[in-house]
């Protein structure tokens, strides 16, 4: 099974590392007409190119903690990884908590047990304690000592539970400026981009439209220029990065192909006085103007 690509460990601190998010189907499917996914870990709705939601990513991720972890985590991956999505966890918190209980039962039967061996302890001391003041004082001496295993069982299992939700926490809003910001750079390109529609629908000759187009390009790095204000980390640059250039890409295609359709402006068998006005408007990049 070939592992998810998007999904990275650091050589230098074995952090793990998620990218491309939302880089994903829809312009993945644009430019190769397939699913911007490995297939082995997309879900059956994602495959049947039927409605999806969080869930979709949730199965994924069953099948890599599957994968990573074995039967360790076993009853969570199942779930997680349930054909009918209606099975599965209905969010990423409900997946949180699952993790974070996960070891309860365990702490709770360490503790039973703890408390057998310690009662039966007190029991054989106290067979062999004379006096009831001595007895008292080992009593005392095992419940000080059962107190303090369960208070740092708890105080481990509070630990892995605030680490793991602050990891979620900070994955979530990762997440919400990706695609806070992928929506910027498509709503500004297509601001940058409207003005040659209106070109387009006025001017009747290919060279003047791509007049236009070229203002419009010199426009683009305005959007690019303001990444580094978002964020210093790198990784996320090269994300935005990545978006603008499909996008902009996209735009430069369409419109190219709009402007390839208008028809040449027919300087050679226009009259001199009229060509030399046309070539002048197009030198100094002018819009069209209709010859008087």
């Amino acid at each position: 099974m070939e592992f998810p690509e998007n999904i990275l460990i650091s050589r230098i601190d074995n952090t793990l590392k998620i990218i491309d998010f939302g880089l994903c189907d829809n312009d993945a499917y644009y430019l190769t007409h397939q699913l911007g996914c490995t297939p082995e870990y997309a879900s059956p709705e994602l495959l049947n190119r039927v409605e999806t939601d969080c869930r979709s990513d949730i199965y994924s991720l069953g099948l890599i903690i599957k994968d990573v972890f074995g039967l360790r985590y076993s009853g969570i991956s199942s779930k997680a990884s349930a054909k009918d999505k209606a099975g599965r966890y209905p969010d990423t918190n409900e997946l949180a908590k699952a993790f974070a209980h996960r070891n309860r039962p365990l702490y709770y039967l360490l503790a039973i047990l703890l408390s057998c061996v310690l009662i039966g302890s007190s029991a054989v001391i106290s067979v062999k304690l004379r006096s009831v003041s001595s007895y008292e004082k080992n009593a005392q001496q095992i419940n000080d000592s059962l107190r303090n295993a369960l208070d740092e069982l708890q105080g481990r299992y509070d630990e892995v539970s605030a680490s793991f939700t602050d990891m979620t926490n900070q994955q979530l809003q990762r997440k919400k400026l990706v695609d806070s910001v992928y929506a910027d750079i498509d709503r500004r390109i297509a601001h940058i981009y409207s003005s040659l529609d209106a070109t387009l629908a006025s001017d009747p000759y290919r060279e003047f439209a791509s007049i236009e187009m070229n203002r419009c390009i010199e426009r683009l790095p305005e959007i690019w220029h303001r990444f580094p204000e978002i964020t210093s980390d790198q990784e996320l640059t090269s994300l935005f990065m990545s978006h603008f250039t499909l996008v902009k890409d996209r735009y430069y295609e369409t419109y190219l192909d709009k402007i390839n359709n208008l028809p040449a402006l027919d300087i050679i068998n226009l009259p001199k006085e009229e060509s030399d006005y046309y070539l002048s408007l197009i030198k100094s990049g002018q819009p069209y103007r209709k010859y008087k």
